[in-house]
């Protein structure tokens, strides 16, 4: 057999190793980056063999190259393959370990969780490792589902830097948030409870507590505890002196108690509205203000630098002929051309025939301002028919214009504006002569 036809061969045969090495690496980086997540992280196993598998046929090519190194040399290719085969070799292995690593430090969280269940409450439990999260500092958190007698929940682990770990879980955290309620209502009973969390700032704010709860100790359960939790009432005047709220405080639960007119109101509110963070909350209870006789929330007072459970206040005014509230208004005299040429010139649909004059947004800000017109004013005009027409300049086109539909509450047709109007005025749409311009 000729030289050419023997290194032909041997060639074909490495090339062969390392097409197989490479395809492998191939499929073993994309088993990682299915098992980075949690709905696959059961195939790392399978990901370790493809890894181990890969290192094999890399190693048989390595092997290969060198066996036949003076033939390949002459094509000047040796070099190449060698380093490319030992490259192929040393992320292979990186990659294998790090996947044991990885796979045995999921068994780790997992065997940890259910020790740490088995200790807190006496159950046995089974545990499956979802996802860890590392922070820029390298503390890191960890999340095992558990399951026992049919249940699920969580356990977090926690561990900074200096390897000192902490596991909370939220086993317990319906029964918790349950008392707390159960405190709130002794002092104020009859509430209707709109939502109520208890979280841990360290555990990425998820809804886990350290400490076994038996009944008896909501001190030391909620001690390193945030939350909060609101409660909506009719008829009811709160005392900020009560010790109540001094114990929340200390609990860290921030509460947002709001007491409403009439039960009527009450019911209407809660028929309808979800609960929301607390950044929407205050438009969604700002709609009905006029119907809110007492209402307290948690504060950040930058004198002080603490917080402090206040009374809130919507600041409702009155130009005599509606009210308003999160905003400054004025009368506008010259508006009104403005406002009528803005809609001829840009609208489909006419203006509609004015029931106010035109008035002014006199600050600015990134909420929106609501406006209380009563129904009683609005004499032979349909509700469906009444409109805040709007203008704005600076809302990023000179030809900014828009009307608002009014949302019926108790006796008021309110308009919730958004923040960029500048200036408004209610109109009938209806063609009807309706209320007097106000």
């Amino acid at each position: 057999m000729d030289e050419k036809k023997t290194f032909s061969k041997e060639q074909k045969r490495t090339s062969l190793f390392l097409y197989i090495a490479l395809s492998a690496l191939f499929l073993t980086n994309a088993s990682f980056v299915f098992t980075r997540q949690e709905k696959f992280s059961n195939i790392m196993p399978l990901s370790i063999a493809l890894c181990g598998i890969t290192v094999v046929f890399a190693v048989i090519a390595l092997i290969s190259i060198i066996r036949n190194y003076r033939k390949l040399d002459e094509k000047k290719r040796s070099v190449i393959s060698v380093v490319l085969t030992l490259l192929l070799c040393v992320a292979e292995i990186w990659m294998c370990v790090s996947a044991v690593k990885d796979l045995n430090d999921r068994r780790n969280a997992e065997n940890s969780a259910v020790l740490f269940v088995k200790d807190k409450y006496g159950i046995d439990a089974e545990a499956e490792y979802q996802k860890t999260n590392t922070f820029s500092d390298g503390d890191k958190l960890t999340i095992v589902k558990m399951t026992a007698d049919g249940k699920d929940f969580i356990v977090g682990c926690f561990k900074d830097i200096n390897d000192l770990t902490k596991f909370a879980d939220d086993y317990q955290i319906d029964e918790i948030e349950q008392a707390v309620f159960d405190e709130v209502s002794r002092v104020y009973p009859g509430g209707i409870l709109r939502s109520v969390g208890i979280y841990r700032d360290d555990f990425l704010g998820i809804g886990v507590v350290e400490k076994y709860f038996d009944g008896t100790n909501l001190d030391e359960v909620l001690d390193g505890q945030r939350g909060g939790i609101t409660v909506d009432y009719a008829d009811t005047k709160f005392d900020l002196e009560n010790p109540l709220f001094e114990k929340l405080n200390k609990w860290g639960v921030q509460p947002y108690f709001t007491s409403f007119d009439t039960a009527a109101h009450l019911e209407e509110f809660v028929g309808k509205e979800e609960p929301l963070s607390a950044y929407a909350r205050d438009e969604q209870y700002a709609r009905y203000a006029l119907h809110i006789t007492d209402c307290v929330e948690y504060d950040y007072n930058k004198e002080s630098n603490k917080g402090e459970i206040i009374r809130k206040s919507y600041n409702i005014q009155s130009n005599g002929n509606f009210d308003y509230a999160l905003r400054d208004i004025a009368e506008n005299e010259k508006g009104a051309e403005k406002m009528e040429q803005r809609f001829a010139k840009y609208s489909d649909t006419a203006l509609g025939k004015p029931v106010t004059k035109v008035y002014k947004r006199e600050n600015g800000g990134s909420s929106s301002f609501l406006i209380y017109y009563p129904l009683e004013t609005l004499g032979g005009i349909s509700v469906e028919n009444i409109e805040a027409a709007w203008i704005s300049d600076s809302a990023g086109s000179n030809n900014a214009f828009g009307t608002q539909k009014a949302e019926v509450i108790g006796d008021y047709a309110v308009f919730v504006m958004p923040y960029y109007v500048e200036e408004f005025t209610i109109v009938d749409t209806g063609g009807t002569d309706g209320a007097e311009s106000a």
